[in-house]
């Protein structure tokens, strides 16, 4: 009952280091696969974003979260900010 969302949860977690999900297959050597997929599973993940997208961290609980963010405000431009949500007025 909890393999599939383990599995699933060890694979994002791979994909934060920069690794694949088939780096799980290492499990399957005795004794010292199970020690490197700890290892893999633990280590720092990567400060920024990589093939599989940005870090969790910097991941808002916005549904939106993913979206790209907006340029920066020219010069002159004024920035609004009301509820969460930036406005830029000319």
């Amino acid at each position: 009952m909890y393999a599939l969302p383990s599995l699933a949860a060890q694979v994002r977690r791979l994909h934060d280091t920069g690794r694949s999900g088939w780096w799980m297959l290492i499990s399957l050597v005795p004794i010292v696969g199970s020690i490197v997929l700890l290892v893999l599973l633990v280590s720092e993940g990567d400060p920024g974003r990589n093939r599989y997208g940005p870090p969790p961290s910097h991941m808002l609980a916005r549904p939106d979260a993913g979206a790209i963010p907006p340029p920066p405000p020219a010069q002159g431009e004024q920035v609004f900010v009301s509820e969460g949500v930036a406005r830029m007025d000319p």
